[in-house]
């Protein structure tokens, strides 16, 4: 019997948690479920600014590839700059990877001055009653800032992301496991654009836009959608 095994990839100052209630919604899919931490997330501050989109992505290379050596069929879900790299690791291991789910996928990106308030925003301590996408964002968020100022620091490792989405743009197009993109209308940093540009790439991805979710915040509906997306996945 084929052992399978899904490997969840965060995106930029993201963690583990960003996937926790995605992973109960599929915690009976017959596959083995791994949440992979990035190299200078859930950390502190000072140790994510010694890391680079080099070290992130050969983190998810060399887990995909220790993963290869146990199991048959390796699928991978990457939430927002995790979708980048997950593209990039499937791309490094062809032969390992049967499939890639990209959940907010940042390929293209708008930066809007709401996704900036949120990110300053959720680097304060909560306020009560507070917009729900805030409370989201700090809770997702792998790296302790407790201020704007210490969010401005992080400007090299912005930068770094933006590498990213240029790398994954340029690379997509080699990427020979199925794709399904699951993203937002109401996104705050992903660009309309991306499912155009996903299709001039790649026609045969699947890509899904789901009109209530936003960034960090799903719904209870698009979060099914996705985990029965992931499903159909497993069952290529």
């Amino acid at each position: 019997m084929e052992k399978t095994a899904i490997l969840f990839v965060h995106g930029f100052m993201g963690c583990k948690r960003q996937f926790l209630s995605l992973q109960n919604a599929l915690e009976d899919c017959g596959a083995d479920m791994i949440l992979h931490v990035l190299p200078g997330h859930d950390s502190t501050l000072e140790e994510f600014r010694t890391t680079d989109a080099g070290v992130w992505q050969q983190s998810v290379n060399d887990a995909v590839h220790n993963l290869a050596k146990e199991y048959d069929r390796i699928l991978l879900v990457g939430h927002s700059m995790g979708g980048l790299l997950a593209i990039r690791a499937a791309i490094a291991e062809p032969d390992k990877v049967c499939g890639v789910a990209a959940i907010g996928f940042p390929i293209k990106i708008r930066l809007r001055h709401q996704w900036l308030a949120l990110n300053i925003d959720a680097s304060h301590p909560a306020k009560e009653g507070e917009d729900p996408r805030i409370t989201a964002a700090r809770t997702m968020s792998g790296v302790k800032i407790e201020s704007a100022g210490q969010y401005f620091s992080t400007f090299p490792q912005n930068m770094q992301f933006l590498k990213m989405t240029r790398l994954a743009r340029r690379e997509i197009h080699l990427l020979k496991a199925p794709l399904t993109v699951l993203n937002f209308e109401k996104d705050e940093i992903v660009a309309p654009s991306v499912p155009d540009f996903v299709h001039s790439q790649l026609p045969d991805a699947r890509v899904i836009m789901m009109p209530n979710s936003f960034h960090f915040l799903f719904t209870d509906d698009e979060l099914q959608l996705m985990a029965s997306e992931i499903r159909g996945m497993l069952q290529q």
